[in-house]
């Protein structure tokens, strides 16, 4: 072999390497519609979108509500899973407010649409412990979909993923994964599927994670304050939520780890994502944007809190789970 064909080769295996390498998902973006239904209900579409470089693998949901309830349209007999066509949502307008899993585009039949998609399992890579795939119900969303063997999708942009409908009065948690070639993506602070999540469900809207909104009001004030010391060395999991307490959600005692929540987070408002992940933003003090571009995130620190999935013990507590 030449020098300098071994030169060449040397130079093309570490552009693939180089590509592998920085192959992510670096941008979320969520849009939220209110609308309202052929009944008269009140509804939110969240529709989700990525940016990415290198090619896309697949796409997970968990949703878990304490509050409200997901909307599945029913459609010649039954929910669908998948975006609608533009002639179905013509022809049946609630469609356009059903949840469904995509791939590049709302309506399956778009110019930008990528094709067919693979429904697969449940969110496991976000919870190890879910057990099979969940989509058409009320409460609880774990589904899995990518593209199907032999179709290959790269560096898009707004590239929609999927729309989860809530009634407007919805309350609980949700967290996206992504893959592409092989890097990983949660909406979880330092992208950690066990750390604190950076995304809620707020009256329908998908809003930043904001700790310590016990009432679920989208902000920590004196509501949240009253709750605590109302609840004040209740075991929670002996004795399932207290009255009012519909968001962050014990376990164990309610003891001083929510109290400190509370006080770490005092003032602050549920804000809503438009580009990027936001978090929390305290009226008096400062905003910490997360991008997802690893140059520009900004990391904070939160004090010991307790990380597991509340609202999966309360809806196992209510017999949903």
């Amino acid at each position: 072999m030449s020098r300098l064909l071994a030169a060449s080769l040397v130079l093309v295996m570490a552009s693939t390497l180089c590509a592998v390498a920085t192959a992510q998902v670096t941008d979320l973006q969520i849009t939220s519609t209110a609308g309202t239904l052929s009944s008269g209900e009140s509804v939110v579409a969240n529709a989700f979108s990525i940016d990415f470089v290198g090619q896309y693998t697949g796409s997970q949901f968990l949703v878990e509500l304490t509050r409200g309830e997901i909307i599945n349209i029913d459609f010649f007999g039954g929910p669908s899973n998948t975006a609608p066509s533009s002639g179905a949502v013509a022809e049946f307008p609630d469609l356009a407010f059903d949840t469904f899993v995509a791939q590049g585009a709302l309506r399956s039949d778009a110019p930008n649409a990528a094709g067919t998609l693979s429904l697969g399992g449940s969110a496991v890579n976000i919870d190890p412990e879910t057990i099979g795939a969940v989509f058409n119900d009320p409460f609880e969303i774990s589904q899995a979909w990518y593209p199907p063997g032999g179709v290959f999708i790269e560096d898009r942009v707004d590239f929609v993923v999927g729309q989860v409908t809530f009634t407007e009065d919805a309350t609980g948690t949700i967290s996206y994964f992504a893959s592409a070639n092989s890097q990983f993506f949660f909406t979880h602070e330092n992208n950690d599927p066990q750390a604190l999540p950076l995304l809620s469900v707020d009256q329908g809207r998908v809003v930043g994670f904001l700790p310590a909104d016990y009432d679920g009001d989208g902000q920590v004030a004196q509501g949240d304050l009253d709750l605590i010391l109302a609840n004040w060395g209740r075991d929670v999991d002996a004795t399932g939520a207290p009255a009012g307490w519909v968001f962050d959600l014990p376990t164990g005692l309610v003891d001083q780890n929510e109290y400190d929540a509370l006080l770490f987070n005092w003032g602050a408002t549920a804000a809503p994502v438009v580009r990027g992940l936001t978090v929390p933003e305290p009226a008096t003090a400062w905003l910490i944007v997360v991008g997802l571009l690893v140059s520009h995130r900004r990391r904070f620190d939160l004090p010991p809190y307790r990380t597991r999935s509340r609202a999966r013990a309360e809806l196992r507590r209510r017999g949903r789970g």
